[in-house]
């Protein structure tokens, strides 16, 4: 539990690029942050800025 609550800026490959993870023993939240994104009819594509709390 110690690790698992002591993560600092942890990128991985499964997030977005720019999204990191970070906890502690008193915020047990993975993700913080997130960004938009809109589906064009092939893909979804970001737009706007990272949105965190």
């Amino acid at each position: 539990m110690r690790q698992a609550t002591s993560l600092r800026d942890v990128r991985l490959d499964l997030l977005l690029p720019g999204l990191s993870i970070n906890t502690s023993a008193s915020d047990y939240r993975v993700i913080k942050e997130f960004r938009m994104m809109r589906f064009t009819g092939e893909r979804w594509e970001p737009f706007g800025p990272l949105v965190s709390e």
